[in-house]
């Protein structure tokens, strides 16, 4: 029965359809979620828009930050913990701010230069906020 609730629970995970902010911090940085499961990873790099990837295929600029976030991660949570927008995208220890940090057992957001964004997402990011 428990288990039968927390698979509900993930279902109507609010980051189903998660998409990169602008970092509120670092300048021509954002704010990218991913969330990997058996390592098999989703990068959410656009609004409706993931890329997929096997674990050893995660690209390098990706990789070195997990690996940064793993070995420095203090507490996370686990999966089965409910996990805010708040959480996703902020976070108060700021010397991440340019790596990222990782949320939960699967849930990770990743601090990328915007150049590296555009290039993995394979089309530009449409930036309101510039526009006015």
């Amino acid at each position: 029965m428990i288990y039968e609730i927390i698979k509900i629970m993930f279902k109507l995970s609010p980051f189903k359809e998660a998409s990169p902010i602008q970092h509120p911090r670092v300048e021509d940085y954002w704010l990218v979620p991913a969330y990997n499961k058996n390592d098999q990873w989703e990068v959410f790099v656009g609004k409706n828009h993931k890329n997929f990837y096997k674990h050893e295929k995660l690209p390098d600029e990706i990789q070195w930050r997990r690996v940064f976030m793993v070995v420095n991660c203090v507490r996370y949570k686990h999966d089965y913990e409910l996990i805010s927008n708040i959480e996703l995208f902020n976070h108060n220890d700021h010397t991440l701010d340019e790596i990222g940090w990782k949320i939960s057992d699967s849930w990770y957001t990743f601090a990328l230069p915007e150049d590296f964004l555009l290039e993995i997402r394979g089309q530009p990011i449409i930036d309101y906020a510039k526009r006015f």
